[in-house]
């Protein structure tokens, strides 16, 4: 069975069923997919801030529409709104819950600045410093603001390619005094909150608290999960991580694993997706989103995977 869809059909994002009348025979159940646009920008880290609706994106040094900056993007129509210089290799971004601060790592100079989204201008400004394995710069792998607050941010940092080092706690970019480090054998560089005094850790998936002195280590008891670099992202109960896979907490056990039924390696549907770029959960549509590459040598491509939170199959692609 093969149909024509006519461009003004799937003209704006959001949406959409096909459903299939047979005469006689009655309908089909509908079938959802998503209509999404493709957008020609070679970005780093993407977020979306819910109160402007604009998606931001990090775009690399080497970019030769909108180089070390920050993009503004409309989710409507997918045109690009003014850049924000923000600093050599913007990388990571974090979203604060009140969506006034946006913090961007650069990677070229060991820092993460703040970019204070309602005055559109940059803010704090958190040094890094060197590292201790061979004293090179230091990055930011992953930022998380507490939930909660605005101007308090976990960052799991690491020299160099490879070499994550541990995590600290920082206010107004003063940075508390207990933190991670290799001599706790936690260096994520994957983490993710379920609420504000728990975080968890792809490292042995570290379960650490946060305090005043700065971060505790509870216990990274559960290196069997298997659970990949980044990104990690709960619904403040369970933690959806990048190849499919939905850990329980509490119990450090894995409690379900989205599949992507259209290209699964070893030509086998119980396999775990490939391992996204990035992953949005969102409780008011009860849905779990994925941007893939898949790469077999040959051939390449990029999907956006849409699915229940309660089902195993993509509902779109």
């Amino acid at each position: 069975l093969s149909v024509a869809i006519a461009s003004s059909d799937v003209f704006a994002t959001g949406d959409a069923t096909v459903t299939v009348i047979k005469s006689g025979a009655g309908s089909s159940q509908p079938v959802m997919f998503a209509i999404y646009l493709s957008i020609d920008l070679p970005a780093n880290d993407l977020i979306f801030e819910p109160f402007t609706r604009e998606l931001y994106a990090s775009e690399t040094g080497t970019s030769t529409k909108c180089p070390n900056c920050l993009v503004p993007i409309c989710t409507i129509d997918g045109t690009l709104d003014n850049p924000f210089v923000i600093g050599s290799g913007p990388n990571r971004l974090a979203l604060s819950e009140n969506g006034e601060d946006i913090y961007v790592g650069l990677d070229g100079k060991s820092v993460v600045r703040c970019f204070f989204v309602t005055k559109r201008i940059l803010d704090l400004k958190f040094t890094l410093s060197v590292g201790p394995i061979a004293s090179n710069p230091i990055q930011a792998q992953d930022i998380k603001v507490i939930p909660g607050t605005s101007r308090s941010v976990v960052i799991a940092r690491r020299e160099g390619i490879g070499n994550n080092i541990g995590a600290s706690v920082y206010d107004d970019s003063t940075k508390r005094t207990a933190e991670l480090d290799r001599s706790t054998q936690v260096a994520p560089n994957a983490i993710v909150f379920t609420d504000s005094s728990h975080l968890y850790a792809n490292s042995n998936f570290a379960r650490m608290t946060v305090g005043p002195s700065g971060l505790t280590l509870l216990d990274a008891l559960n290196p069997t999960l298997g659970l990949p670099p980044l990104p990690l992202v709960s619904d403040g109960a369970l933690i959806y991580s990048a190849n499919g896979k939905i850990v329980n907490p509490q119990s450090e056990t894995i409690v379900g694993s989205f599949t992507n039924p259209d290209n699964p390696p070893n030509n086998q549907n119980t396999f775990p997706i490939t391992p996204a770029y990035s992953v949005v959960v969102d409780a008011g549509t009860d849905r779990a989103f994925f941007i893939t590459n898949y790469n077999d040598g040959t051939t390449s491509s990029t999907s956006v995977l849409v699915f229940s939170r309660h089902l195993i199959n993509s509902q779109g692609a």
